[in-house]
């Protein structure tokens, strides 16, 4: 009972001789002592991993299972070890320890302060295998690397169109949306997105750059920079087969497809002249592949 009863205290008598850290229990000093040692008597029984102390073992163990055994009090989340439920708290906290010399921005993790750090360095030492972009953490790599797979695992609740990553999901939702909170204030003009209103101040300048935070390109004209922005940067494909599921970013690359389609001519013909056309509502004067 008195040794249980420690355990309510705040008094902690028992010093590290080594850190200086201060321990409730003589028991705890002891197991603590192993952490400024060089032997590792406990091992993984899946992966062999050792470990210095059974604490360090069991907590390396769930990496393994499924079994969250802390809980966020607030938001119900489910964590493997008391430290990530430990950091995760701040994120219900107004407490912001970790700032940067540099800008002076505080964050409530030391991991936020890290990901934060790279953008005031120039080193991009993360690239993609595919594209050969590069990026300045391995977080953004690992977002854009979505981007060459055909995985999409974000449904639209209201449209139940699926999308690739969450962020594209939130923009997309956006489009169901009437709200307009960002306006030009130049000309006044609303928009739903930031990212809109960022693309639009270019119609007021010279120079348009692209408004991707990875990405420093600058056009001279606003239609390349569209262009570039949805090759590059955007999942948009507006131009739809009328014949199959594909849909292409640009038209010019719907008609080259719509070829595969047909061995000569076009697929819709008019029944006054028996021209063809590649699409049922195209323009007459916008059908190159139209028969003479």
């Amino acid at each position: 009972m008195r040794k249980h009863a420690i355990t309510h205290s705040e008094t902690r008598e028992f010093k590290c001789d080594v850190c200086g850290d201060k321990f409730k229990t003589r028991v705890v000093l002891l197991s603590h002592a192993r952490v400024h040692s060089d032997v590792f008597l406990f091992d993984c029984e899946v992966c062999g991993k050792q470990f210095k102390t059974q604490q360090e073992a069991k907590t390396h163990s769930r990496v393994h299972s499924d079994e969250r055994p802390f809980k966020c009090d607030t938001c119900r989340a489910l964590f493997k070890s008391r430290l990530e439920l430990k950091n995760h708290q701040r994120v219900h906290s107004e407490i912001r320890p970790f700032d940067r010399n540099v800008c002076q921005k505080k964050f409530k993790t030391a991991a936020e302060l890290r990901n934060h750090s790279t953008t005031h360095s120039d080193l991009r030492p993360f690239e993609c295998e595919k594209c050969k972009k590069k990026f300045r953490a391995r977080h953004l790599l690992q977002t854009h690397a979505v981007v060459h797979s055909d995985s999409r695992r974000f449904q639209c609740h209201l449209c139940e169109k699926m999308l690739k990553t969450s962020a594209t999901l939130r923009c997309h939702s956006v489009a169901h949306s009437n709200d307009r909170q960002f306006e030009c204030d130049i000309c006044l003009k609303k928009f739903k997105l930031k990212q809109a209103l960022k693309r639009h101040y270019t119609a007021h300048s010279d120079s348009h750059p692209c408004d991707y935070s990875q990405c420093e390109k600058v056009f001279k004209k606003r239609e390349n920079l569209v262009n570039h922005h949805r090759s590059c940067h955007s999942e948009e494909k507006p131009f739809e087969c009328p014949n199959c599921d594909k849909a292409y970013a640009f038209k010019d690359k719907l008609k080259a497809h719509l070829r595969t389609h047909t061995a000569g001519g076009g697929l819709h013909e008019c029944p006054e002249c028996a021209r063809k056309f590649f699409e049922k509502y195209q323009d007459a004067f916008d059908n190159p592949y139209q028969d003479e």
